[in-house]
């Protein structure tokens, strides 16, 4: 598999320029499919969504998870990894729905709890390559948030009803 670095997963969550993203031909970088979508768009979601309900971002995040770290960041990683099985659990209980309504619903709280894991990952790795402690702080200020932010989008999706789709339909 190929793991992006940080910067290329930056623009994945962050830069709102980008929509999706595929490997180029050689295999050795991400490059951009489409660079005309606005701040948080449906289209950037729907672009995202399909790498959840493949799991695609699932097996990313493990192999971040099989990385070496300093040993400092061990706490870190077993946050981590409760995060994960939050995403992967929220995962699981919407496609097991078998309901497109529903999907479309929670895509973008999918997305983001990928997102957050991913970007404290891809922190931490830098944080152990960094022999001057720059990444130290940053990994962890945006563990916390990332954190609470994965926490609270596990619960909504845990303690949904399928049924309640409609409510929240705007009319």
């Amino acid at each position: 598999p190929v793991l992006l670095d940080r910067a290329d997963f930056a623009d994945l969550v962050v830069r709102p320029d980008v929509a999706d993203v595929e490997i180029d031909r050689n295999g050795s970088r991400p490059i951009s499919l489409s660079n005309r979508r606005a701040v948080g768009s449906p289209e950037q979601v729907v672009a995202a969504i399909r790498h959840v309900t493949t799991g695609n971002y699932l097996k990313m995040i493990r192999d971040y998870e099989a990385q070496p770290i300093n040993p400092e960041f061990t706490s870190f990683r077993k946050r981590l990894q409760i995060m994960t099985n939050l995403y992967a659990n929220a995962v699981t209980r919407v496609t097991e729905a078998k309901n497109q309504e529903y999907l479309d619903f929670q895509a973008r709280r999918l997305v983001e709890m990928a997102g957050h894991i991913v970007m404290s990952y891809l922190l931490i790795i830098d944080a152990t390559r960094d022999t001057e402690d720059q990444f130290r702080k940053s990994a962890e200020v945006y563990l916390n948030y990332g954190e609470v932010e994965v926490r609270r989008h596990a619960a909504f999706i845990k303690t949904f009803d399928v049924e309640n789709v409609d409510v929240y339909k705007v009319v």
